[in-house]
């Protein structure tokens, strides 16, 4: 199988190079989600603190 002209050609130390900022690219990312996560249970704990307990809640009569 021959390779079309137009296809790009790459040196073994920039696919090392790609594939090392691949690496980091996806620690960054995988680290942003665990913030994000970490930040939305927090608002979810302070949203639950702030309401009253539904056994403390007065019932209709």
């Amino acid at each position: 199988m021959s390779v079309p002209p137009e296809s790009p050609s790459f040196s073994d130390e920039e696919i090392e190079a790609a594939a090392e900022a691949l690496k980091w690219q996806a620690a960054s990312a995988r680290a942003a989600g665990a913030k994000h996560r970490a930040r939305l249970i927090d608002q979810l704990e302070s949203q639950e603190s702030d309401q009253p307990p539904a056994e403390d809640a007065a019932s209709p009569a």
